[in-house]
């Protein structure tokens, strides 16, 4: 999370609380309405807009209705559901199998795409795949802990690439720090890479820099939402 001076802090002790207490929803809400305004801005600007993932908390399934909000906001910034992907994490998978398949479906039928954050930050089933259409899939950080870099350790990332292509689905890793772990994901052809070999997490306008060659940020038109 950042702060009012774009400074950038590790929320991740947070997280069970306001998951406990109930903010995590409207913080949420607050973050996916964030995004959809910076996409607007950059359709407004002229420039090729790239999709943005945001994180989906499980507060949300005990909501039959909660993807009304969503599809709610992104008409309101009249921003494509192509551009906006919705992230489960693995672990709620395992809860309940059945009650995700049903809300993937939902998400497709609300025009926007899902993936499945953190595969093998657990005990990932593959047959569970089988069931679960989601359009990426995010390889677990975990892949990348020191000591694991042997020829195993890369066979099992080797085979998750291939996974991702037979079951068209699209294969990003996360964590990534080193050129050698860059080089290798290269030479399997991993589609998406994502850590600090390329950037630490940045503010907006610095982001843009890298992306557009310019910053946009200027151009953001954002309503507080009143639930926040």
């Amino acid at each position: 999370m950042a702060d009012q001076g774009g400074r950038f802090h590790d929320a991740g002790g947070l997280h069970p609380f306001f998951e406990k207490n109930g903010f995590i929803v409207k913080l949420d809400l607050y973050v996916f309405e964030r995004t959809c305004a910076l996409l607007r801005s950059w359709m407004d600007s002229g420039v090729e807009p790239i999709p943005i993932s945001v994180n989906m908390s499980r507060a949300h399934l005990g909501d039959p209705d909660f993807l009304k909000q969503y599809k709610a906001i992104a008409q309101k910034y009249h921003v494509p559901g192509a551009l906006l992907e919705i992230e489960l994490t693995e672990s709620m998978f395992f809860e309940n199998v059945d009650g995700l398949i049903e809300v993937i479906s939902k998400i497709h039928e609300a025009g926007f795409l899902c993936a499945m954050d953190d595969f093998g930050s657990g005990y990932s089933s593959l047959s569970m795949l089988t069931d679960i259409h989601v359009d990426s899939l995010k390889l677990d950080k975990a892949f990348w802990k020191p000591g694991r870099e042997g020829d195993r350790a890369h066979d099992v990332i080797a085979m998750a690439v291939e996974l991702g292509r037979r079951l068209n689905m699209l294969t990003v890793s996360e964590g990534v720090e080193t050129v050698s772990q860059l080089e290798f994901l290269r030479k399997i052809r991993y589609d998406l890479v994502q850590g600090y070999v390329f950037s630490k997490p940045v503010p907006a306008p610095e982001f843009e820099m890298l992306a557009f060659g310019r910053s946009l940020s200027g151009h953001v038109s954002f309503e507080e939402p009143s639930q926040i």
